[in-house]
């Protein structure tokens, strides 16, 4: 995955899913919830209701899904 298509993600304001190398998906139920690091290597994502987040490394992203597009894939 690059780091272009989770900023335009991020960017669109709406609800997306990211689905990893091995095969776990994960909601971003806001783009507020979501943060790619200076370098572009590390994508954050803050857990609502709680002060916890997840690391997740770009390179390991295997897609991203966004109601109203078809999922991208890279």
């Amino acid at each position: 995955m690059t780091t272009d298509a989770l900023r335009k993600a991020i960017r669109t304001g709406r609800p997306f899913k990211i689905t990893m190398a091995d095969g776990r998906t994960l909601d971003v139920p806001h783009p507020e919830f979501a943060m790619i690091s200076g370098s572009g290597r590390i994508f954050y994502v803050a857990k609502p209701d709680s002060d916890l987040f997840e690391a997740f490394d770009v390179l390991l992203i295997t897609g991203v899904e966004q109601e109203g597009q078809l999922p991208s894939r890279k």
